[in-house]
């Protein structure tokens, strides 16, 4: 019985030296990060932050909407009632760079949506009273800048 034995103990030690051979090595610990993108990583999230509020900002500002819009008449006679809006639900589009003039200042641009929404009717009233439908959307793109990378995203004075 030990003789049968004997070749399934050689099968098995070849095949835990085999698999211990085959043991994969650990995974090397990951890079560190470039310390400057890091911080670009830092002002990207700090611009997403104001650039929500720039928009709000702006939303509260705007003068034009359904009650104060531009009224003109068509060649056909019809009134066309029309206003800009900033478009809502979608989120704007942040972008973050180095300065290429001025070392550790950095430039940041927003990019969002405005809708161009119109109403047509018989009278002005007519016209301003809706629906109004979105005829045309145009991206709109704002750069900032900051001098150094501590220094909080804000509007140009």
């Amino acid at each position: 019985m030990t003789r049968n034995l004997l070749p399934l103990l050689l099968f098995l030690l070849l095949l835990l030296a085999a698999t211990s051979a085959l043991a994969v090595e650990p995974a090397p610990a990951p890079a560190a990060q470039d310390p400057e993108q890091l911080v670009l990583d830092d002002l990207h999230t700090r611009l997403a932050s104001f650039a929500d509020q720039w928009l709000a900002m702006l939303r509260r500002s705007q003068l034009s909407g359904p009650g104060n819009c531009e009224i003109t008449r068509g060649a056909d006679g019809r009134y066309v009632a029309r206003y800009q809006h900033i478009q809502d639900g979608v989120a704007p589009v942040c972008l973050v760079r180095a300065s290429e003039l001025k070392p550790g200042a950095y430039i940041g641009s927003i990019q969002y949506k405005v809708e161009m929404l119109e109403c047509a009717g018989d009278t002005p009233q007519a016209a301003k009273a809706g629906p109004f439908e979105a005829v045309s959307r145009m991206t709109m793109n704002e750069i900032f800048s900051i001098q150094s990378k501590d220094a909080p995203w804000c509007a140009p004075k």
